[in-house]
Order: C-alpha cells, then sequence, then structure tokens
C-alpha cells in the first residue's frame, strides 16, 4: 500500500519487533564547562552526544538528538544528591521523521554527571570525592517502529535498578551517609550483567499496531491539560486542514499531545507533516505553508502562521501566544454534533480524570495517571465515543447522499454535496470535502462507485 506522509507510513506497520535499537545520549562523565558556575549561570545546556548504543552495528545518525532532545542537555552543580537519586523517570514517544521513519521511546533520568550507566563507563565511585558533584539528565532511546511501553517498562525497571541501585546504596552509605553503614558492602560496576536485559529486547514484539499504541499513551496526557473544548477544536483543525501547533516548555508533554491526535482523527489519516517537538534553530517551520501537526516551545520573536495555536501546560500561555503568533488563520468552526460529542466525552474525563484534574502540575497528573494504570482503557472509551457520536454520523451523511447520487465522481460530490445541506454545519462540510485526507478517504473506500 502506498502512504503518502512519513507519519503514515510509520503508523501503518504491522504488530512486530519492538526494539530497533538501544541508545544512551547526554554528557560523557568527564565532560567538563569551560565557564564557571555561578550566582547568573547556575544552568548551562549543551548538545547532546551519543553515549552508547546497542547493537553495536546498529546505524544512528546523531543528528536525530535534535528530535529526541530538542532542548539540549542540562547541567548544573548537584545540591540535594538525594532528591537526584530519587526522581522519577520521565517517558515520552516522539516521531523521527526519514527514509525509515521510526518513533522513539525515550526514557528520561536524573543522574549525576559522574555516574553515567555502566554501559557507557565502569564507573570508580571514590571519583566522587576528587571532582564536584554535578546534576544531568541522560536519555535512554529506544527506536521502534512498534512503541509498546507497557511491553518495555518491566525490562526498563529492570535494566536501572540493576545498574544503579548499588551505586545508589554506595552513595547512600559512604558518600550522603542517609542510611546505616555496612562495611562488608563492596560494589564492583561492571557491564557484564547488564547484557542479558540488553539480548531480551531481541524478543519483545508488540501487541498491537503503532496507532493503537500511541493511543492508549498519549491520548489521557492530553485531555490531563487541555480543556475539552480545545481538543475538539484541534480535531475540527486538522481534518479541514489547518495545521495545528501545541506549545509549552515540557517537552515530554509537548510531543505526547501532538502525536494524541493522530488517533483522535481516524477512520482519517493525517498526510501532512508532523513534527512533535521543532528545536529553536528550526522555528521558520512554523511559516511553512504546508499543513502540519507542530510541538515547540514559545518563539521569542513574531512568527507568521496559518494555524491553530494552543498551549499545552496546565496553567497555560495564552496571553503570550497571542502576542507572539500573528495568525492569518480563522478560528476553526465547530464540528457537526459538536454539543453531543462534548457532553460525552466531558462524561469520560469526569469518569477517569476527575482526581487528576485538581492538581496543580503536569507533573503531578501524570504520575496520578501512571498509578491509575487506566491509559488504555481511557484512550478506548474516547475514541469509541468519537465514532459513535461523530465519525459514524457525518460518513453516514456523506455515504447516503453517495448511494442516493451514485455512481458520482469525487469532485462533483465535492461541488454538490454541500447544496444538499440546510443547517449551521455546510460550511464545515464544505472545507472537509476538500481536505486531502478526505480524498485518500474517499478512494479507500471506492466511495465514487456506491449506489442504490
Amino acid at each position: 500500500m502506498e502512504h503518502h506522509s512519513p507519519i503514515q507510513q510509520a503508523l501503518n506497520v504491522a504488530p512486530g519487533k519492538v526494539v530497533e535499537s538501544f541508545s544512551i545520549w547526554g554528557l560523557p562523565s568527564k565532560f567538563r564547562v569551560t565557564k564557571p558556575f555561578n550566582f547568573f549561570r547556575k544552568v548551562q545546556t549543551f548538545p547532546s552526544q551519543l553515549l552508547f548504543k546497542y547493537p553495536q552495528e546498529a546505524t544512528i545518525n546523531e543528528k536525530i538528538q535534535e528530535f529526541i532532545i530538542p532542548k539540549g542537555i542540562e547541567l548544573k552543580i548537584a545540591e540535594n544528591i538525594e532528591t537526584i537519586l530519587n526522581s522519577p523517570l520521565g517517558i515520552h514517544i516522539t516521531f523521527i521523521p526519514g527514509d525509515d521513519p521510526l518513533f522513539c521511546i525515550c526514557i528520561t533520568r536524573r543522574e549525576l554527571l559522574q555516574f553515567p550507566s555502566d554501559l557507557v563507563e565502569e564507573t570508580n565511585m571514590s571519583s566522587i570525592y576528587s571532582s564536584q558533584p554535578l546534576e544531568t539528565n541522560r536519555v535512554y532511546c529506544i527506536m521502534t517502529h512498534c512503541p509498546d511501553i507497557s511491553v518495555l517498562s518491566p525490562i526498563i525497571k529492570d535494566l536501572f535498578a540493576l545498574d544503579f541501585s548499588l551505586k545508589d546504596q554506595w552513595l547512600k552509605q559512604f558518600y550522603l551517609k542517609t542510611v546505616p553503614l555496612i562495611p562488608t558492602f563492596k560494589y564492583q560496576s561492571s557491564s557484564e550483567r547488564l547484557l542479558p536485559i540488553l539480548k531480551s529486547f531481541n524478543n519483545l514484539v508488540a501487541t498491537k499496531p503503532p496507532i493503537e499504541l500511541i493511543a492508549d499513551h498519549a491520548i489521557i496526557r492530553l485531555f490531563a491539560v487541555t480543556k475539552i473544548t480545545g481538543i475538539l477544536s484541534m480535531i475540527s483543525s486538522l481534518l479541514l486542514n489547518v495545521s495545528v501547533f501545541l506549545i509549552g516548555k515540557n517537552v515530554s508533554l509537548v510531543t505526547d499531545c501532538v502525536l494524541a491526535l493522530l488517533p483522535l482523527i481516524q477512520p482519517f489519516q493525517w498526510e501532512g507533516v508532523v513534527l512533535p517537538y521543532i528545536p529553536s534553530h528550526l522555528y521558520e517551520f512554523l511559516e511553512s505553508p504546508i499543513p502540519s501537526i507542530y510541538g515547540t516551545e514559545l518563539p521569542t520573536e513574531k512568527v507568521n502562521v496559518s494555524a491553530f495555536v494552543a498551549p499545552v501546560e496546565p496553567l497555560g500561555i495564552m496571553d503570550s501566544i497571542d502576542r507572539i503568533f500573528v495568525n492569518n488563520e480563522k478560528m476553526p468552526l465547530p464540528i457537526p454534533y459538536f454539543e453531543e460529542v462534548y457532553l460525552d466525552l466531558k462524561r469520560i474525563a469526569n469518569k477517569y480524570l476527575s482526581h487528576v484534574l485538581i492538581l496543580t502540575t503536569y507533573e503531578e497528573r501524570i504520575n496520578e495517571i501512571v498509578k491509575t494504570n487506566k491509559s488504555s482503557e481511557f484512550a478506548q472509551e474516547v475514541l469509541k465515543s468519537l465514532k459513535e457520536h461523530f465519525f459514524n454520523k457525518i460518513i453516514g451523511r456523506i455515504t447516503i447522499y453517495c448511494k442516493q447520487n451514485g455512481p458520482i465522481e469525487l469532485k462533483h460530490f465535492q461541488e454538490t454535496f454541500p447544496l444538499s445541506i440546510n443547517d449551521n454545519t455546510k460550511q464545515w462540510y464544505s472545507e472537509f470535502i476538500v481536505s486531502q485526507h478526505f480524498s485518500s478517504w474517499w478512494l479507500k473506500n471506492d466511495m465514487s462507485n456506491l449506489h442504490k
């Protein structure tokens, strides 16, 4: 089957092998800053480096770091090592376009610069006494056609436990002195003991196609930070072939929300560009006339766009967005059956997210979502609701017209179908049926040849 865009190539892969490659990105333990830290320079940011890859023969283009870690690697003085050791993992999915489009499951850990994974470098624990402890973030990247986090999570947790638990125990005993000293305790760094876990990656097989895996992970995260009216405006924009830009500082949050939009427009497929997070030096992409779904931080200078632009942070940044984005696009038309769809989605959100939405920060909300473990169930209910209350109805209306007037060519349909509509949805349908994804859906379902 021919696909018209990299994202559709990626989404139409059959379930299969989960891990294509595994890599670690960040700064090496002996990295040195050229400018000292001080009151005005508490945090410094550097381009990430490829520190490890598996298998060794894997071909990994180092330019993908712009998509994996678009804001670079932070480095600062470690003020509270105990907090660093207990920091939660950050997990998100992003998309890497190219000749062989892939998804990347990114697991971010807060770490001491001096103590990387044993896969990167076997650690001399006493080195912490000879240099100032520095805090950094390292990203563990799993390149995949099938981003099945549910299959990967237990193995990743085992890998980190085996890799870091003894390091942490040593630090707490001998450096921080926050736990009782065990004189017989010894720590020997070894990458060999981690190899069986890496080899187990080869046996992992996805249980669902990519579009369902994306839905399971991302949809609940979008609903956790965005109002339902905003989400329906995004869906309407995409169906009318209008770009959607999601704005926020948190890379994990924004990338998840961008990808969540793809399953929300099923059974139609987005044929435009998708970049989950645009690095700051590529802001000119925002001015492209090509229909696109982009995530990005708020630019510092004004940008001319034609898109639906929305913040995806709990506290919002709408005033700044209106100031920065010179928008040539009108507000999206409401979808047909808006009120019916809105009320049912609100019912689902109240059922699953009422205890989540009272929390202030994104991190608190995501921690609560992970604890309840209802992401897949939530996604299925949302997609079912959209199908029953919206997509089935607009497709049903189109199908009835085609059967009554078929056979009918697409161009003739586009000219005559809007004339049959006598309510306030006429303009919405008129714009929808000339979109690229509607044309693809029309051909796929052989709508021209329907008849009584």
